[in-house]
């Protein structure tokens, strides 16, 4: 298997989901990027999945969230692994089976 790229290997072979130059990203940002609601993003981040950080200042809580460009594409980077891991064991089982 070959070795885990690093976050800015992963950020350069996957420019779409990057936002360069950045520190923090709004929920909205990242939603609009992976095309999922930001309740999503909520729930991933009350389950431990995306770390995250609430601005000052702002009452709503959506609003207020903040992820760091490094937590997010580290978030993305696992969870791309995680999909190939499990294709992985899907077809080897599949060969096995069948």
């Amino acid at each position: 298997m070959a070795e885990r790229e690093t976050i800015e290997e992963f950020a350069t072979a996957h420019p779409s989901l990057d936002f360069p130059g950045r520190s923090k990203i709004t929920l909205q940002e990242m939603s609009q990027k992976i095309m999922v609601c930001e309740r999503h993003l909520l729930n991933l981040i009350d389950e431990g999945s995306l770390k995250a950080t609430l601005a000052e200042g702002i009452r709503s809580r959506r609003a207020a969230t903040r992820v760091t460009r490094k937590a997010w594409l580290r978030f993305l980077q696992s969870r791309l692994f995680s999909h190939m891991r499990n294709q992985r064991s899907r077809r080897a089982g599949a060969l096995q089976n069948g």
